[in-house]
Order: C-alpha cells, then sequence, then structure tokens
C-alpha cells in the first residue's frame, strides 16, 4: 500500500499524524501505525490511557540505543495515548 494513497488522520496539536488502515503491528495492549512526523514516517504506538503511567514513557524517552526506537513526542486523548517513535 502506497503512503501517498493513505487517509492520516492528526493528533493534538504537534503535527503528528497516522494512517488507521496501516496497521504495522498489534499486540495486548496497543496497536502501532504507520505515521507521520515532520514530512518522515514514524511508528504511532496507541495505547489504552490506563495501561501506561508517566514513568514508563520518561523511561522511554531517556533510552538510546541502536536496536530501540526514539520516542519522539507523546499525545493524548480523553481514551487513548499515543507514542510517536522514529528509528533516526
Amino acid at each position: 500500500m502506497a503512503s501517498d494513497k493513505l487517509v492520516y488522520e492528526s493528533v493534538g496539536t504537534s503535527g503528528i499524524s497516522y494512517a488507521r488502515a496501516c496497521k504495522l503491528g498489534e499486540g495486548g495492549f496497543a496497536i502501532v501505525y504507520l505515521g507521520s512526523f515532520n514530512g518522515r514516517q514514524v511508528a504511532v504506538k496507541k495505547i489504552q490511557i490506563e495501561r501506561i503511567e508517566d514513568r514508563e514513557v520518561k523511561l522511554q524517552r531517556s533510552l538510546e540505543h541502536e536496536n530501540v526506537l526514539k520516542l519522539l513526542e507523546v499525545e493524548e486523548d480523553k481514551d487513548f495515548r499515543f507514542l510517536f517513535y522514529s528509528s533516526s
């Protein structure tokens, strides 16, 4: 599926969006979608807000390893927290 044909949904005010039709993966607590941030592709993890705590987000922000995606931004609405990751 070509990314130029995907419909992207905006999240919050940070300019990040994701394509609900392009699911990259799914686990017990979250779904990961293809997203866009400042013209580059990112992974968007959509997780129920009660499933992740602030301390987990702080830890993920501090991780720096070649095998770990970098957490760029976090947005939330009343039901979900959206975590935006990039490989660079």
